[in-house]
């Protein structure tokens, strides 16, 4: 049951980011950021594939996503 509690607080907070999310953060983080390194290969190529998927969506779309993903979390919660 507690579970269930923490997933569904996680689910609105995530739903809530999903929210506020606007295009100019986006812009602001993936589009006009430059790469700083992690200190590992592994780390350098999974942190340049989120910055330039990030990138080449736009904003409304990673938004979407959040939304979605919130929402998603909230129903499994509620249906299990």
């Amino acid at each position: 049951m507690i579970w269930k509690i923490i997933v569904l607080i996680i689910g609105v907070f995530i739903a809530g980011t999903g929210i506020w999310y606007n295009k100019k953060y986006h812009n602001e983080k993936f589009i006009d950021n430059s790469f700083a390194s992690t200190g590992s290969f592994i780390g350098d190529v999974i942190t340049f594939l989120f910055f330039f998927i990030m990138g080449i969506l736009p904003w409304y779309v990673f938004k979407t996503v959040i939304i979605l993903s919130g929402l998603l979390l909230i129903y499994v919660v509620i249906t299990s």
